[in-house]
């Protein structure tokens, strides 16, 4: 009996995975506050971002009970991992709450499809397209936007 719960439990976990990953395919978007355009394309067990002239590399990625992991380079090249818990309130949107850094991200599923998910030049120029498509406007106060400015750096060599 014990070694038939196992089974089943098994059998009942695959099939959540399948599921919250089928229900995570397909190409997602978010507007930042300050107007950038951010892509989350999820294929099978992969997943990549784009985000203005940038395509990232493929991702491989794990859904563990409700949280997405998957590990990446940060900005020094070093291997982090992130964790996020997944909502998906609507059919057409997703919610990401990081677990390792303080950080929400809401994405909103959109009509595109992605034709070929290895092909990093196609899929920059469909992101382009679909970024023109949906304009992200900067929602920034001008006090946000002057404070911003003042944020100049010199570097001296």
């Amino acid at each position: 009996m014990i070694r038939f719960a196992i089974i089943l439990s098994g059998i009942l976990f695959s099939s959540f995975f399948v599921s919250c990953t089928n229900k995570i395919n397909g190409v997602w978007y978010s507007c930042t506050k300050d107007g950038y355009y951010i892509e989350l394309l999820v294929e099978n067990n992969e997943l990549r971002f784009f985000t203005g002239n940038y395509i990232s590399e493929k991702i491989a990625f794990k859904i563990v009970d409700d949280t997405l992991i998957y590990k990446g380079l940060n900005a020094v090249d070093s291997i982090i991992e992130s964790k996020a818990v997944i909502r998906i309130n609507r059919k057409k949107h997703l919610q990401l709450d990081y677990q390792t850094v303080e950080e929400q991200w809401d994405f909103y599923k959109t009509d595109g499809k992605i034709n070929d998910f290895d092909n990093g030049t196609q899929l920059l120029k469909a992101g382009k397209t679909r970024e023109k498509m949906h304009f992200c406007k900067d929602g920034r106060t001008i006090e946000d936007k002057q404070q911003d400015s003042l944020n100049f750096i010199y570097f001296q060599f």
